[in-house]
């Protein structure tokens, strides 16, 4: 026990109590605002929820239509939307993003392929998370699907910012690719009695404190470091 001490010394380090790596206090977190632009999104047509867990939020289009078909234009199969998602949350805490799940309800012919990106990022930060999807055809039938990310990725390098709450940014794409020239379809799928059909995006989210700091001044967990030269970026 002695040597393990006179390691830390050495090292320049203090022990971390536990009590820095217990879950923080989700009780003031909530979703604020959804704000966005796109040939997917139109007035209105998105809105947003956060349950009670706050492990996740959940983001539901009513206009993100896509369609394939001999009679319609190109960029009907394909569209965008720019997204920002306004989270409200204490300054002593941050977020990073394990996972997406996708769900809505296709009707795919043979030949036609559905695809759905979604890349995460936060302002002044070159990384993007992305979360992917493909379905293919033939294909009629409700779907939930969750593209996982690595736990390398999302518990080691893909935190917000620690110091003031971080609003999320979301670069989306919806798209229908067919191989057969007269193939029709529409994406999602309409509901009975004519309704337009809805699909929507669960985000994942898992929250901790933020670092505490060595006796470098620097934070021992996450990717945020001081300006101190003998601190060492971990990306």
């Amino acid at each position: 026990m002695h040597s393990v001490l006179m390691l830390v010394i050495m090292l320049g380090l203090v022990i971390v109590p536990t009590t820095a790596m217990e879950a923080p206090d989700l009780s003031q977190v909530s979703l604020k605002s959804v704000f966005y632009q796109g040939t997917g999104c139109g007035a209105g047509s998105v809105s947003g929820f956060m349950p009670q867990g706050k492990e996740s939020f959940t983001l539901v289009f009513d206009l993100y239509r896509v369609e394939v078909s001999p009679t319609v234009s190109i960029t009907s199969a394909r569209k965008n939307c720019l997204i920002l998602v306004d989270l409200t949350y204490p300054a002593g805490i941050r977020y990073s993003i394990p996972n997406t799940t996708f769900v809505g309800d296709a009707a795919l012919d043979t030949g036609v392929t559905l695809s759905q990106q979604v890349g995460y990022y936060y302002i002044g930060r070159e990384e993007e998370s992305s979360t992917n999807m493909a379905l293919e055809g033939p294909k009629s039938s409700h779907f939930e699907f969750t593209d996982q990310h690595p736990r390398s990725a999302w518990d080691t390098v893909w935190w917000s910012p620690c110091g003031q709450p971080q609003s999320l940014n979301i670069n989306s794409r919806v798209s229908l690719k067919k191989t057969i020239a007269n193939a029709t379809r529409v994406f999602p799928a309409d509901l009975p009695g004519g309704l337009l059909g809805q699909f929507s995006w669960i985000t994942g989210l898992v929250w901790r404190r933020c670092a505490a700091l060595d006796a470098n001044g620097c934070q021992q967990m996450g990717v945020e470091r001081s300006s101190t030269s003998n601190c060492f970026s971990s990306t």
